[in-house]
């Protein structure tokens, strides 16, 4: 496997990897890496799948005895994970078995007892997720955003969307999974979100039309917004955060307009430099005109 197909190179690279499989009585966590699954219970009594890190006092002893180290927080100063596919490397110490080398390919195994009346939802997400929300606040926002839709994707994407707006530059993927114990969609919530909405919105629009300085990027106009005091009124537990796809919709909008007028102001421009041209060459020949008198024979004007 580490041989790449069709040449003599090798594979450097390496992956975590968190899956699921669900029967009617249990649900099987496998996790690898930093790769998270969690349960989500109407008991809050979440269940989390343990990451894999080199600072893990049992990572870090079977790092330590394949002749390893942990330097800020990673394996040799340089990976995050002390468990993962490939990153083969860290798995080349003569005698060594693999589950025994700096970086193991070994999962944990997980094995849950189902719940119906308990359980709301599992998700399955990578590091970019966790590195701006723990578990806890990850349930409470796909708990209220199952309250204001039934279209999985959207709520996913929402989530997504707050993560990005919370600072993550990470790469980001999530599986929802939903049980029937799940929080249903309420009108309430949805009317309150939507009034909300509809307000960024006009403001948003306000932003355009008096180009207001700083709305350059979407962190400005975040901050912008939530100095307005549109976070503390948010009726989401996302607060602003929820508002990043207006906000990114709003900056399109604002792009589009820009080009417009460029495009409108281009014509324009090009006479006016047709113009400057022009002025540009008749001074030349002017000035060489007089230059070939100066040097040429006298001129007798009388």
């Amino acid at each position: 496997m580490e041989n790449l197909p069709g040449g003599t190179e090798k594979e450097r690279s390496g992956t975590t990897a968190i899956c699921a499989i669900l029967t009617p009585d249990y649900i099987f966590f496998a996790n690898l890496g930093d790769s998270r699954g969690i349960l989500s219970r109407k008991s809050d009594n979440i269940f989390s799948t343990e990451d894999h890190k080199p600072y893990v006092e049992k990572e870090r002893d079977r790092i330590v005895k394949a002749g390893g180290s942990v330097m800020i927080q990673r394996v040799n100063g340089s990976l995050a994970v002390s468990r993962a596919l490939g990153d083969y490397e860290y798995k080349s110490v003569p005698g060594l078995c693999p589950t025994d080398q700096l970086v193991s390919p070994e999962p944990d195994i997980y094995i849950i007892e189902r719940n119906k009346e308990d359980d709301e939802f599992l998700v399955l997400a990578c590091d970019g997720i966790y590195d701006v929300l723990e578990n806890e606040e990850l349930c409470r926002l796909v708990r209220s955003r199952l309250t204001v839709t039934e279209d999985l994707k959207r709520a996913s994407n929402q989530v997504l969307d707050v993560c990005l707006s919370k600072g993550s530059r990470d790469n980001m993927t999530m599986i929802m999974v939903v049980f029937d114990a799940a929080p249903k969609v309420n009108e309430e919530a949805v009317k309150l979100e939507n009034i909300w909405l509809e307000s960024v919105d006009k403001r948003l629009k306000e932003l355009i039309e008096s180009k207001h300085d700083g709305a350059d990027d979407a962190d400005s106009i975040t901050l912008i917004l939530k100095q307005e005091g549109f976070d503390d009124n948010s009726p989401s537990t996302c607060d602003i955060h929820l508002a990043r796809s207006l906000i990114d919709r709003f900056l399109e909008e604002k792009n589009k307009i820009e080009e417009s007028q460029q495009r409108q102001q281009s014509p324009q421009l090009q006479e006016a430099n047709n113009l400057s041209n022009n002025l540009v060459e008749n001074t030349d020949d002017t000035i060489k005109t007089a230059t070939e008198v100066e040097a040429g024979e006298e001129i007798d004007y009388g």
